[in-house]
């Protein structure tokens, strides 16, 4: 029962994050966008560059 609990203590977390970025041998590939999406539950952890002002966001939503 402990080996469960310590399993899913670590797997949780993996799950809640969206992957945007890429890893290159030679350089990071993030999304680029003319206009930020809502940021909701999916969207959490994302990580974008806005072309129009040449911003980078990042999606995140604080739980309760």
């Amino acid at each position: 029962m402990k080996k469960l609990i310590l399993l899913l203590s670590f797997a949780t977390p993996l799950g809640s994050y969206a992957q945007s970025t890429t890893i290159l041998p030679d350089a990071l590939s993030v999304p680029r966008v003319t206009s930020l999406a809502t940021c909701n539950s999916i969207e959490k952890g994302k990580q974008v560059l806005n072309t129009t002002g040449n911003k980078m966001y990042h999606c995140y939503q604080k739980t309760i």
